[in-house]
C-alpha cells in the first residue's frame, strides 16, 4: 500500500481506470433492470469493443476485421504502447508529474495496454455478443431498423433461421414471417414510429405491443417477438430476488406464506409504491375476509394432505402384494427345480 501511494503515477493510473470505469458503468447499470433489454445486448458491447479497440489496435484491421474476430493479442495488429489513446483527464494527471523519465513512461503506457487487451478478451470470451442469437435479436431494436432496413431484415433473418432449427416455428412460417417483417419494415408511417422511440422513456415491449395492434401483426409474428423480448439479458433480477427472500424468511416460514409475500412485494413495486395502490371495494372485502380465506385454506390442505396420504397407503399395500406374489413365485420355482432334478436322476439311473 505504502509502494502504491509513493508511485508517481498514481494519479495518472486512477485517471486512466476512471475512464475505462465510466465506459463499463453505465452498460452496468442499465442492463441491472428487469426491462426486456436483450436486444440492446449486441449494440451497447459491440460500442464498448469499438471504444476499448480503438484505443490500441491499428485502424486499418477496426476497418478490414469483425470486432469480435479481431486477435487483441496479436502484436502485429496493434499501434504500439507509446501511440495509445489515454484520454485527457490520464494526460492531464501525467502533466501534473513533477519528473519522471521515457522508460517509466512507457511502462505505463504498456500497462494501460495490457489493461485494455483484458477486458477486450474478457468481453470477446465471457460475453453474450459471440453468440448467434444475441446478434439476431438486435432485429427488434428501432434504432437498428432506422438506421438499416436491410440490416435489421438480415439480422431477423438470423433469429428465425435459429428459431425453425430449434423447431420454435415451422420452416412454412418463416417464409411467412420473414415477408412479414419485410413489408413492415417498408411501411413508412411504422419508420416514422421507431424514429420516434426512446429506449429511455419507452419500453421495448410497449413499443412492439403498440405496432401490433396498429398494424395488425400475425400471432406467429407475436409470438416470435415475445419469445425475442423474454430472453434473459442478466442474472441481475433473480439475485435480487434471492437477496429479497432473504429479507423475508422468519423461523418457520412456510413456502406458501413466503410467495404470498413476495406477490405483495411485486404489486407494490408494479404501482410505484404504498401510496400508489389503489384500495378499491375489492381489496377491502378481501381483507375482511382473510380469515374465512384461511380457514377454506386450511380446509383444503388437509384434504389434500388426507388424500395424499390415502394414496400413500394404497401404494404400500399394492407394494406389499408384489412383494407377496415375488416371493411366492420363487418358492414356486425353487419347488419345481427341486422335483425336475428329482425326474433327471431317475432318467438317467434308467439309462445305465
Amino acid at each position: 500500500m505504502v509502494k502504491g501511494l509513493n508511485d508517481p503515477f498514481i494519479k495518472p493510473k486512477l485517471a486512466y481506470f476512471k475512464t475505462i470505469a465510466g465506459q463499463l458503468e453505465p452498460f452496468l447499470k442499465q442492463f441491472q433492470s428487469d426491462e426486456p433489454l436483450g436486444p440492446y445486448l449486441y449494440t451497447d458491447l459491440q460500442n464498448i469493443l469499438q471504444f476499448m479497440m480503438s484505443s490500441f489496435v491499428k485502424p486499418e484491421i477496426m476497418e478490414k476485421e469483425k470486432l469480435t474476430e479481431i486477435d487483441v493479442l496479436d502484436k502485429s495488429k496493434l499501434i504500439g504502447a507509446k501511440k495509445i489513446n489515454l484520454g485527457f483527464s490520464t494526460r492531464e494527471a501525467i502533466r501534473s508529474i513533477d519528473k519522471f523519465t521515457d522508460k517509466d513512461m512507457l511502462i505505463f503506457r504498456t500497462d494501460c495496454q495490457l489493461i485494455l487487451q483484458t477486458i477486450c478478451l474478457k468481453l470477446l470470451l465471457k460475453s453474450p455478443i459471440k453468440y448467434k442469437m444475441v446478434k439476431g435479436i438486435s432485429f427488434c431494436d428501432p434504432s437498428i431498423i432506422v438506421a438499416s432496413v436491410k440490416v435489421a431484415n438480415y439480422r431477423f433473418k438470423t433469429c428465425l433461421e435459429i428459431f425453425v432449427e430449434n423447431h420454435w416455428v415451422s420452416g412454412i412460417v418463416g417464409d411467412k414471417l420473414e415477408r412479414e417483417f419485410t413489408i413492415l419494415c417498408s411501411n413508412k408511417s411504422f419508420i416514422e414510429r421507431a424514429k420516434q422511440f426512446s429506449r429511455y422513456e419507452v419500453r421495448l415491449d410497449s413499443f412492439w405491443t403498440n405496432i401490433a395492434i396498429v398494424f395488425n401483426l400475425s400471432s406467429a409474428m407475436m409470438n416470435v417477438l415475445k419469445k425475442v423480448l423474454i430472453f434473459s439479458h442478466g442474472n441481475a433480477s433473480v439475485e435480487r430476488g434471492f437477496s429479497v427472500n432473504k429479507e423475508c424468511l422468519i423461523v418457520n416460514l412456510q413456502e406458501e406464506s413466503l410467495i404470498a409475500q413476495r406477490h405483495v412485494w411485486s404489486a407494490i413495486n408494479k404501482v410505484g409504491g404504498i401510496s400508489n395502490i389503489d384500495i378499491s371495494k375489492k381489496l377491502i372485502l378481501n381483507v375482511r375476509n382473510a380469515r374465512q380465506h384461511y380457514e377454506e385454506a386450511l380446509k383444503l390442505k388437509k384434504k389434500a394432505d388426507s388424500e395424499h396420504k390415502e394414496k400413500l397407503s394404497k401404494k404400500k399395500h399394492i407394494m406389499d402384494q408384489l412383494q407377496q406374489l415375488r416371493e411366492k413365485k420363487i418358492r414356486l420355482m425353487e419347488s419345481a427345480q427341486i422335483e425336475v432334478d428329482s425326474i433327471e436322476q431317475e432318467i438317467k439311473e434308467l439309462n445305465k
